[in-house]
């Protein structure tokens, strides 16, 4: 390989040249001087004449005149040769270096590899063309590629799947993972552990989508969400079915890390159909729809539509009121008693938000679901505790001393400061922590930062009740690791106790809750059933050793502060030491 700076030393040349002139004319001096004094000693050994001298030492100047002249004729020729040619091949090099300056230039604009045809194999340009594809291909792979798990970002993934989408007979499905408890995972793991949960879970979803024919998969940089593009060869909707089922089981296996222990993922899968030349939005589409999915326990996958896009507008704009309210302080808290199952009196009641919107009230769980997705759920628990411990003051002032159960979100106890707001309103309202339980539902998993702060709380006076116990993720663990003071059996398990004609048909239910009743006995644990509704439900309640009912049984719904008091006062309130 030839080096560009060969062609480069025009002043070097010239002294080349110039050296080789003086030592040949310095050559060609010295003879003409050796052979002068040849001459001379000649002709005064042999005693020439003195014109013969002069004759010879002419001849040998006109020798040494031609010769000079010859030699200085030759290198000038050689020399003007040489320049020729250098200036020459100076120009051609230059209209390269141009040409090549050009192609650098498109291959940084374009981020290209720089390739180069043999006229510019020299030791330079390659040098730069290395380099530069070398920096090149760090860019690129930084740009198009996540850097733990090596697989396509969105954008890479987006064109990919758009480009492919284009040359398809068939539709070509776009799928959003969303991982719901990821948030959960960084605050409960270390950050290398998260990542090595990451690194698994991108190895099991790559292993699934291989068996799947031209798919493509991203990781979305920042959260642990991924993507998955395929055509669709089957029906859509048993595709959807197909897919959504394989997924679950992809992502919610277990995951053993030994001493660092179980770790299990939930997810929200959502569809959305590339079918027109307009595509840039399928991602977010599918996105919207997982998040749905997210919510909706009842549902292996959401897949995108106009109608979902008017539910979604309609959930930003409820969720926007919801903000609205909240600053002008417009929400209310209404109370819902919980009767000792011996004694038919008030031995507490729950605390329960309550949202009039455009003249009647808005479906709480609905609000509530919807605030679980940001931080405004905490606000919003905030305004509650605040509400009770405001209302607690009136119930002491008239003598009144039950507990209250105020709900309080998983996403609530990961932050610390809970602790601190409690304390501060029970000191400004004087009202005791053994008069406020900590309710937490049991659709939202505790991680061992919650446990720490349900534990502080325990030791602080607070009574700690679980909500909705055997619904979703029940386990005798659950209730042994925490400090749980109350439980409270699901809804599900009381409706199974009554039929149309009001009869006790379900012995499964019957049997659930027998055995939850009892486990919590043993565990010397309170137990109150929710959703009680009819006379035939109580009776059997009571029997089974139920402590404590709650439901439109006794309050066809629930009632402000006010309210609760004039409504039950006469019957069932008794005072409490």
């Amino acid at each position: 390989m030839k080096s560009i700076l060969s062609h480069s030393f025009n002043k070097f040349i010239i002294t080349i040249f110039l050296l080789i002139e003086l030592i040949g004319c310095f050559g060609i001096y010295i003879r003409y001087k050796d052979v002068t004094n040849k001459i001379v000693n000649h002709h005064q050994t042999f005693n020439i004449n003195e014109d013969s001298l002069v004759a010879a030492l002419e001849s040998n100047k006109k020798d040494f005149t031609i010769q000079l002249c010859v030699f200085s004729l030759l290198i000038f020729a050689t020399g003007a040769f040489s320049l020729l040619a250098y200036q020459k091949r100076l120009s051609r090099l230059r209209h390269q270096f141009n040409e090549y300056q050009e192609l650098l230039t498109n291959s940084v604009k374009n981020h290209e590899q720089l390739i180069l045809d043999e006229r510019f194999f020299y030791t330079e340009f390659v040098s730069v063309a290395n380099t530069l594809n070398k920096i090149l291909d760090e860019i690129y792979n930084k740009d198009n590629f996540n850097n733990l798990t090596r697989m396509p970002k969105r954008e890479k993934f987006l064109n990919d799947t758009l480009e492919f989408a284009e040359k398809s007979e068939v539709p070509v499905i776009v799928v959003y993972i969303y991982l719901k408890d990821y948030q959960n995972l960084l605050r409960s793991r270390s950050f290398m552990l998260a990542d090595k949960i990451i690194i698994e879970l991108a190895s099991r979803f790559t292993s699934y989508a291989a068996t799947l024919e031209n798919s493509k998969v991203a990781k979305i940089s920042g959260n642990g969400d991924f993507l998955l593009s395929f055509p669709c060869i089957d029906a859509i909707e048993k595709t959807f079915e197909t897919t959504a089922e394989s997924l679950h089981k992809c992502f919610n296996g277990k995951i053993d890390f030994g001493n660092d222990g179980l770790y299990e993922q939930n997810v929200g899968i959502g569809y959305s159909i590339i079918n027109s030349k307009d595509n840039h939005d399928v991602i977010d589409n599918a996105y919207k729809a997982a998040l749905l999915a997210s919510v909706q326990k009842d549902k292996l996958y959401c897949s995108y539509s106009h109608e979902l896009q008017a539910q979604i507008e309609q959930e930003v704009k409820l969720e926007n009121d919801l903000k609205l309210v909240l600053e002008k302080n417009e929400l209310d808290v209404h109370y819902q008693a919980k009767i000792c199952a011996k004694e038919d009196r008030v031995k507490g009641a729950e605390a329960l938000m309550r949202w009039k919107r455009n003249g009647k009230f808005e479906n709480t769980e609905k609000f509530i679901r919807i605030a679980e997705k940001s931080d405004l759920i905490i606000k919003l628990e905030k305004f509650v505790i605040t509400k009770v411990f405001q209302e607690q003051k009136i119930l002491q002032s008239k003598n009144i001393f039950i507990p209250i159960s105020i709900n309080i979100s998983a996403k609530h106890l990961h932050h610390h400061d809970i602790i601190n707001f409690l304390m501060a309103n029970s000191r400004k309202y004087d009202v005791k922590p053994e008069l406020i339980d900590i309710e937490i539902t049991e659709r939202q998993r505790i991680d061992s930062n919650s446990e720490k702060v349900l534990h502080s709380l325990k030791s602080l006076g607070f009574t700690i009740s679980i909500d909705d116990f055997g619904k979703d993720y029940s386990s005798l663990s659950y209730i042994n690791n925490l400090p749980i003071d109350v439980i409270k059996i699901d809804k599900s398990f009381i409706d199974g106790l009554k039929s149309n004609n009001n009869e006790i048909i379900n012995e499964n239910s019957k049997a659930i809750i027998s055995g939850i009743v009892k486990i919590a006995k043993g565990m010397n644990k309170k137990t109150v059933a929710e959703g009680v509704e009819t006379k035939e439900q109580v009776d059997c309640l009571k029997a089974l050793g139920c402590d404590e009912l709650q439901g439109f049984y006794y309050y066809n719904g629930t009632a402000p502060i006010d309210e609760f008091i004039e409504h039950y006062k006469w019957r069932f309130i008794t005072n409490q030491s």
